[in-house]
């Protein structure tokens, strides 16, 4: 029995083992996924400050700490006071930076400090990762997937995971004394000792005050970037011909009984795919000296498609119109998503309209409106 546990309690320790700045960053990556992936996450402000966190500072720093395993020089790293006294000595307490820690045979005889403190850790973790991240993308550029929200998460997730595995092994093969690790414990007995201390209760209230109004605005932030519309976020429908797709060679004079080969193109600049429906119509327009109306409708075809972020789409249709009169057109509307019960050009997202007959005066147009 005991030769049955011993193994499972080893691979408990290595669990508990696993550094807690790695763990979470490993919780930030999943976070990440989570604001892309999951119905409910991605649809809320959380998704920005995750999103940052995420591409701008974990990747960098899981390669910088599979770089650096070590504590940095000095007493303990990040902190002012070393919260182990009687600890024994490391080797970062016995050299100093000149001399123990420049050239480590451990990184290949490499001419830069071989520990690192805490605000280098940092500065070096954001610079790591505004170089990852590009290759990252430029890399995916070169794929089927190309640059788009999924692949880039799923693809840096994969980066920052392999090299989290990397900077765990090297960690945990470093000796205890000489290992990297966030002074949280420490810092968490500095608060509580700030809090309990006899002059401390109006700074408690100014720092609670602080982290309030910072969180407002990171949340004000979140908020006008996700929920406020973009000038630059729109949808777009367009209409070609089969004649080497020039829009002077639209058909003209259509009546009943003819066909015309015709594309409607799809645009999406919402930053995001988005499924569609294009439904094509056949309107008979009536007019007056003072007013354009609708004078009867018919649906000839709907249409479902699916466009990812930045791609366009194009559709085939064999026109063949129905109606008769002296100004009728078909009508092309776009709605991301259901359309309405009566679907018309005042509720279209984005419409594109064909003359069929000399009455018309309005002409062959395109019109798309912000998504």
């Amino acid at each position: 029995m005991a030769d049955v546990r011993s193994p499972t309690r080893s691979r408990l320790r290595t669990i508990r083992a696993l550094p807690a700045d790695l763990a979470a960053a490993v919780a930030v990556t999943l976070l990440a996924n989570a604001a892309v992936f999951a119905p409910v996450v991605r649809e809320t402000p959380l998704r920005v400050p995750v999103g940052v966190a995420f591409v701008l500072f974990v990747p960098g720093y899981v390669f910088i700490a599979a770089l650096f395993p070590e504590r940095g020089p000095g007493r303990t790293e990040g902190d002012l006071e070393d919260p182990d006294p009687e600890r024994e000595p490391s080797t970062a307490d016995r050299g100093s930076r000149a001399d123990g820690d420049r050239l480590d045979p451990r990184v290949w005889n490499a001419p830069w400090p071989a520990r690192i403190d805490g605000i280098e850790r940092v500065a070096y973790a954001v610079g790591t990762s505004l170089v990852i991240a590009p290759l990252v993308a430029v890399s995916l550029e070169l794929t089927p997937w190309g640059i788009r929200p999924a692949p880039f998460v799923v693809a840096l997730s994969a980066v920052t995971a392999v090299t989290t595995v990397v900077a765990t092994v090297r960690r945990l093969a470093v000796p205890e004394p000489d290992r990297f690790r966030v002074p949280y414990r420490a810092w968490l007995a500095r608060g509580r000792a700030a809090i309990r201390g006899p002059d401390s209760h109006a700074d408690v209230a100014l720092n609670g005050l602080l982290i309030a109004a910072v969180l407002l605005a990171a949340g004000s932030v979140g908020y006008a970037a996700t929920e406020l519309p973009q000038d630059d976020d729109y949808s777009a429908i367009y209409l070609l011909s089969e004649d080497e797709f020039e829009a002077d060679s639209y058909p003209t004079d259509l009546e009943p009984g003819d066909s015309a080969a015709l594309t409607v193109g799809i645009e999406n600049r919402e930053g995001q795919s988005v499924n569609y429906t294009v439904i094509a119509a056949e309107q008979e327009i009536a007019s007056d000296e003072t007013d354009t109306m609708i004078a009867d409708q018919r649906e000839l075809d709907r249409r479902d498609v699916r466009v990812d972020a930045g791609e366009t789409a194009e559709i085939d249709y064999d026109l063949e119109p129905t109606m008769t009169g002296e100004d009728v057109r078909v009508v092309w509307l776009l709605y991301p998503g259901d359309p309405p019960d009566e679907p018309s050009v005042s509720n279209a997202d984005g419409h594109v309209h064909l003359a069929l007959s000399d009455g018309s005066d309005a002409g062959n147009a395109t019109e798309s409106v912000a998504g």
